[in-house]
């Protein structure tokens, strides 16, 4: 099944300032894996701090549809809100208007959220982790975000192809309390 689109803020139409293909790459793009008739959520919006929002409330929207507990849900909105709000104040050396494609699935192993932008190539991956061991103010500024997506993520993975950045955050989703059948009352 194809992606659903909740709400597309972009017109389909190209976006002024697109960079354009500028790296050879050999690799085949990443996949989003859809199983089953499970859908996925779309949606593209452009670089300004404004969409934001808008973008968390979408997705909020199809985590309830899906009956995603609310801590997940919490988790998932606030990796999106730190992914995207890193590219839009990141990504780009300049104020044209570029697009942000985000996806989200949720699996039987739990959610997995994708974030791709035409920034510049950035593997978050690669910063290291902040000095527990170093005074706050001493520290450099930024990192602390995709310090958080490692702790709750199960996995962070990164991709640059055919000039974008691709971020594919995996959570994990946690058993229900009430289905945990290898405990047993007497």
């Amino acid at each position: 099944m194809g992606c659903r689109v909740f709400h597309e803020v972009l017109p389909p139409s190209p976006v002024p300032g697109r960079v354009p293909k500028s790296e050879p790459n050999n690799q085949e793009e990443p996949a989003l894996t859809n199983q089953g008739d499970e859908q996925r959520w779309c949606l593209t919006i452009p670089n300004r701090m404004k969409h934001v929002g808008e973008a968390n409330r979408s997705l909020a929207a199809y985590l309830d549809e899906q009956g995603v507990d609310p801590e997940m849900r919490s988790t998932a909105e606030l990796a999106l809100e730190e992914v995207v709000t890193n590219v839009i104040k990141y990504a780009y050396d300049n104020e044209d208007l570029h697009e942000i494609s985000l996806t989200a699935h949720r699996g039987p192993a739990g959610l997995v959220l994708r974030v791709e932008d035409d920034g510049r190539a950035f593997n978050p991956l690669d910063v290291p982790p902040p000095d527990p061991e170093k005074p706050f103010e001493d520290r450099e500024e930024g990192g602390l975000g995709i310090h958080l997506l490692r702790r709750f993520a199960e996995k962070l993975e990164y991709q640059r192809f055919d000039g974008r950045n691709i971020l594919t955050v995996r959570m994990a989703e946690k058993p229900h309390p009430n289905t945990d059948r290898s405990a047993s009352c007497l």
